[in-house]
Order: C-alpha cells, then structure tokens, then sequence
C-alpha cells in the first residue's frame, strides 16, 4: 500500500482514482458506475453485435472497451462522477467517434452518405433541438447507422442538458465542426 496524502492506494485500485482524488475531486471513485452506464449503452444499441458489421469491430470486447473508456473520461471531467447520463454521453460519443473513424478510413463508399447524415449543420440543429430525429439515417448504409444512432443520441441528451447553456451549445457545435472537417479534410 502506498500512501498519498490522506489517499491510501492499494495495486488494484485504478489510475483514475489517484488522478480524480489529485485534480478533480478528492474521494473515492464509483467505477461500478462506468459498468452501469455501459451496459445502458450496450442495451440500447446492441452493441458490441451492431458495432461488428464495421471492419475491424468483430471482436465482442472492443466496442464495450471504447465506449468503457468514453465513461471514464466523462466521469472525470464530471462534477457528479456517477452521474449515469454523463456517462452514456462520454461512452457513447467516443464510440460515435471511433466508428466514424473507421467508416472513413476503412470504407470509403460509406463516406459520403455518413457525412452528410453528420453534417455540422445537423449535429448543431440535434444539440439545438435536443432531439435525434434531426439527424436522419436513410440514406446511410444500414451497417452504418449505428453511428448516427450514437451521434444523435449523445448530442439531443447534451443538448437538453445544456439547453440553458447557449454559449456552451455553440461551443460545442463549433468543436463538432472543427472535428468533422479535420477527418474529412
């Protein structure tokens, strides 16, 4: 056991408890609530099954990993670090994130009708609206809905979070923009 402080660390306790307790807010860390959230998101889309008809996401572990690890980096930037629709945000939206990828580098055919679907204009109108019917699915191949499902999901519950929160909308709708054309130029 090594001791930090007031904060005794023991080897199985995680790096993000030392890194919460040091700069975000001292106190024990309720990983079980990562679990939660990501079996809300594994059951709401049927992942890691819808994720698999990507390439490179056959295998069951990685989809729940990377949406794991999105929980994580939420709950540390979260005031309330179990706070469960925080949570589902960051898992879903660095999954979003990571299949987008995929689509644009492993199956350019998917392209162009994904990155209309994902338009900044629509992503903004999603946020705005606090409602994922903005964003539209139909002319994205079906193998690849499960990354507007993701997008629209995260951004309505964002936005209705935040619908007070104008500046902090358009800030984000600004950072969306800015990641949209960095990855496809």
């Amino acid at each position: 056991m090594v001791r930090r402080g007031r904060l005794a660390l023991r080897s199985r306790e995680t790096a993000r408890a030392l890194l919460r307790h040091c700069c975000v807010a001292p106190g024990p860390t309720d990983v079980s609530a990562e679990t939660r959230a990501c079996a809300v998101l594994e059951a709401r889309f049927g992942l890691p099954t819808a994720a698999s008809k990507l390439p490179g996401w056959d295998g069951p572990q990685r989809a729940p990993l990377v949406a794991r690890w999105g929980a994580r980096l939420a709950g540390l930037g979260s005031a309330t670090p179990t706070d469960q629709a925080v949570l589902v945000e960051g898992a879903a939206f660095n999954l979003a994130v990571a299949l987008f990828d995929t689509v644009v580098d492993e199956t350019p055919e998917r392209i162009a009708p994904l990155a209309a679907a994902l338009h900044p204009d629509r992503l903004r109108a999603c946020l705005v609206a606090g409602s994922p019917d903005t964003l539209d699915v139909t002319d994205v191949d079906a193998d690849a809905h499960l990354v507007v499902r993701l997008f629209a999901s995260v951004l309505a519950s964002a936005g209705r979070r935040f619908a007070a929160d104008h500046d902090g909308i358009a800030e984000l709708a600004e950072l969306l923009r800015r990641m949209y054309e960095s990855e496809l130029g």
